[in-house]
């Protein structure tokens, strides 16, 4: 209606708000491309495993249980990297600090709530970062839980790193 496409190059959570700036690339040619990046978000209840997806959507987890849905939503970078090397130049702020350093992927994992589900003891937070970073995978510290992690690890090495000594 409006020939305008917009991609968010700043998002975050902060004091109870939710915050997102867009950058307005006003070609409607663009739509196709940003609208590729809206999928679904497939999340397991039981297991707390999610998954990203495309039509067509699985029906059930690997731990045999339905999945849970959302979307579609946008699932591709909320942050414009190029835009918080500037800010981080010009303003020392934690929160710009810890947006560069958070990785870019759809969901987290909430430490306390995956170790209440599997039943195993809560590491700590250092160590497991560590032990994941070992197994050449990435992780980072979410800038808006102090429980929450993101990683590309798969759940079930993720589950085996917490729950060994």
């Amino acid at each position: 209606q409006h020939e305008k496409s917009l991609i968010p190059i700043l998002s975050y959570y902060q004091n109870h708000y939710i915050r997102i700036y867009f950058k307005n690339i006003g070609k409607i040619e663009k739509i196709n491309q940003i609208m590729k990046n809206h999928q679904y978000i497939l999340y397991c209840k039981k297991c707390l495993n999610r998954e990203v997806s495309s039509l067509p959507l699985k029906q059930y987890c690997s731990c045999k249980n339905k999945f849970d849905f959302i979307g579609p939503v946008y699932t591709s970078s909320l942050q414009d990297k190029k835009l918080l090397d500037y800010i981080s130049k010009n303003l020392s702020d934690k929160l710009i600090k810890t947006l560069k350093q958070e990785m870019e992927i759809v969901g987290f994992y909430n430490l306390h709530k995956l170790c209440k589900a599997y039943k195993i003891q809560i590491p700590k937070f250092s160590d497991l970062i560590k032990k994941i970073k070992s197994k050449n995978y990435r992780v980072s510290k979410t800038h808006f839980s102090p429980l929450g992690i993101k990683t590309n690890m798969p759940l079930n090495k993720l589950i085996k790193i917490i729950s060994s000594k």
